[in-house]
């Protein structure tokens, strides 16, 4: 649907391709495209610019050009394509869905299988884009002095991050050690552009060597997984000069995998599945928080359990706990909630399968009231084979409170009932705002159409607010005066 952009396809042209479908606030479908060459395809990610565009990721198979759109042959970052490989992509579009720049990324050396894939994206302060990905072939674009130049074997995981502005790399890194296999699945950026990435390490020989780094809080060096075939979760952290900061291995004695990771400036949410723990998983109860120590399921070596755990900026595991009893469930999203208000809310998505008399006890199913969507009743058909793993599953979607939790620096000590509206001026700005009629001292915080907080300070009355560093693009303004909240959208221009 929709023909207005230069990326639009109507028919599928490859093997496979990916497919991109944007909705408007109240769930309207206003635009759906493949996107895809002559070979294969996969769109593994994509994430909105301050600017109203998107950053799509994926890897691709298709010779002339990743997705047959300008040949990716801008000279940006790689334009040579090995046959019968594939690359990863990556692809910038504005906010008329038109292609504002593309390439493809690769290794130099050729190899039979494999090559690379972008598995997921993210945009630091300045708007510059932080990917990750994987690969099993040398040849990157790392950089002088990057933490690891070179490949070191089996399959690495790599780390890049993108100047906005000019398309250059400004670093790109290997991740990963010489006996066993990363992979990575999601990457979030703080608001100090620290990336965080998560994913698996699979031992292939030898002993473990995941380049693991303590930090100040939560860290585990050692390699638990129990068999061969069990991969061990982990989480890693990188300043923004692509410095290794913190590495630490997550999971337990069983089959784990940490899929997906987000942050709102002051926490860090993980989450994933989990088999066989042997009681080593990492737990922890948070006062008045949800808290499942125990996995309940059939058969503890084929069936899976998931999580959601959460770190304080300074790497500390201050919640931690599975999510359903007698279910394989497997969480594959976290998110906080993007809202402005002050209420602070955690997400979790993922899927659920059961046996007829079990699924009752899939216990974080919880009635938001209000009239607000809630489904306890199994949704999939049951049917009875015993060789699908995949059989008679349901999504699902957790939704937590977690106004208790530690925040640094604190917002406030309140309870909002007072919602108003304030005036900025110039808006649109290009840099110095001013709030008008405000008294007092005020905490102010910014947030992108992302839902990140990008910028916080407590200031003084009528001081003029510097918003210069900020990318072009629509933002929220809050500012907490005593116990009244004031939002205001603020557009910055260049």
């Amino acid at each position: 649907t929709g023909s207005g952009s230069d990326i639009y396809k109507s028919i599928n042209s490859g093997g496979y391709d990916g497919a991109l479908s944007l909705f408007d606030p109240y769930g309207n479908l206003y635009f759906s495209t493949y996107i895809g060459g002559a070979g294969y395809e996969d769109m593994e990610d994509v994430k909105a610019t301050s600017d109203n565009g998107l950053i799509l990721v994926g890897y691709s198979s298709s010779t002339g050009g990743a997705l047959e759109l300008k040949d990716f042959n801008t000279g940006s970052t790689d334009d040579v394509y090995y046959p019968g490989t594939r690359q990863g992509y990556i692809l910038e579009v504005d906010q008329e869905l038109n292609a504002v720049w593309g390439t493809k990324f690769g290794g130099t050396t050729e190899v039979d299988l494999g090559g690379e894939r972008v598995k997921a994206v993210d945009l630091d302060n300045n708007g510059d884009f932080v990917f990750i990905g994987i690969t099993n072939r040398s040849g990157l674009p790392t950089s002088a002095g990057s933490f690891e130049e070179v490949y070191l074997g089996n399959q690495d995981a790599f780390i890049v991050k993108v100047d906005h502005n000019t398309k250059e790399i400004s670093w790109c890194t290997y991740f990963g050690g010489e006996n066993g296999q990363e992979d990575v699945y999601s990457v979030a950026i703080d608001h100090d552009n620290n990336a965080y990435l998560v994913g698996t390490y699979l031992l292939a020989l030898n002993s473990p060597d995941l380049p693991v780094l303590e930090a100040d809080g939560y860290y585990d060096d050692t390699y638990d997984a129990a068999s061969g075939s069990d991969n061990e979760g982990f989480v890693a952290k990188f300043d923004e000069d692509g410095d290794r900061i913190w590495v630490t291995y997550f999971g337990g004695g069983g089959y784990d995998r940490v899929y997906d990771v987000a942050t709102d400036g002051r926490l860090i949410a993980v989450t994933g599945s989990v088999t066989n723990e042997d009681d080593i998983f990492p737990l922890v109860d948070f006062t008045d928080a949800y808290f499942d120590d125990l996995i309940d399921v059939s058969d503890e070596t084929k069936e899976a359990t998931a999580f959601i755990s959460v770190f304080d900026r300074n790497t500390d595991l201050i919640w931690s706990t599975f999510l359903g009893d007698k279910a394989t469930s497997n969480a594959h999203g976290v998110s906080f909630d993007p809202a402005t208000d002050v209420q602070r809310r955690l997400f979790v998505g993922g899927a659920v399968s059961y046996e007829h008399d079990d699924y009752l006890t899939f216990e974080p199913l919880c009635d938001p009231g209000f009239g607000g969507y809630y489904q306890d009743e199994p949704l999939a058909d049951f049917y009875t084979s015993t060789s699908d793993q995949h059989k008679n599953v349901d999504g699902f979607i957790l939704g937590f409170d977690i106004d208790g939790f530690p925040e640094d620096p604190p917002v406030s000590i309140f309870e909002f009932e007072n919602y108003q509206q304030m005036f900025l001026y110039p808006n649109p700005s290009s840099g110095l705002v001013s709030i008008q009629g405000m008294e007092g001292e005020s905490f102010i915080r910014v947030v992108d159409i992302n839902g990140k907080v990008v910028f916080e300070k407590q200031l003084v009355a009528q001081q003029p607010i510097d918003l210069s560093f900020l990318p072009q693009g629509l933002y929220v303004l809050q500012a907490i005066v005593a116990d009244l909240q004031f939002n205001s959208t603020i557009q910055i221009i260049r």
